[in-house]
Formats: C-alpha cells, structure tokens, sequence
C-alpha cells in the first residue's frame, strides 16, 4: 500500500520534499532500531525511509548536511502535521 504525498518547499535551503500523508509501521520499526533511543536519530531515520528530497533518496548523512537546523525543524513539524484531517494543502 502506498500513501498520498504532497510536496514542501524548505523555507531556507529550498529543498523540495516529497511528504506521505502516512506510513507503514514497519517503517516507525525500523526507525527505531536505527535509532537504539536517540530520538533525532530515529527522526532522521524515518525521514529518510519515507520522504524523498529534491525527487531523490538521500542517504542520512545529506539530510544531516544538506538541511539546516531550522529547515529540519521545519521538515519534522510537516512530517507530523496531519495536512489531510486539516483539509489544507502543502506550499508546493
């Protein structure tokens, strides 16, 4: 099963994201081993398991580098937005 996803521009890199409205468990999962309780570790994790950026996987290390602090902050508050219940739309 695959979900709806919507594009975001990063205020501040232009980073264009491709965000899913949702995920799969197994994804969260496999995060959270990733992770081993570091929580930005997981976030990162998970965000490189289901966005896309600039239509591309980036590996963990490019997210890190790539994407400022506040771009990221900005990228996880979308992530667990739920744009679909709001009945708004993303900026792209």
């Amino acid at each position: 099963m695959s979900f709806p996803t919507r594009l975001h521009t990063l205020s501040r890199s232009k980073v264009v994201v491709t965000i899913p409205a949702d995920w799969h468990v197994s994804d969260t999962q496999a995060s959270q081993r990733y992770g081993k309780g570091d929580v930005v570790k997981t976030q990162a994790a998970l965000l490189q398991r289901v966005c896309l950026f600039n239509g591309e996987k980036w590996p963990i290390d490019d997210i890190q580098t790539k994407i400022t602090g506040k771009d990221y902050t900005e990228l996880l508050g979308e992530l667990y937005s739920d744009e679909e219940a709001e009945g708004a739309e993303g900026n792209g």
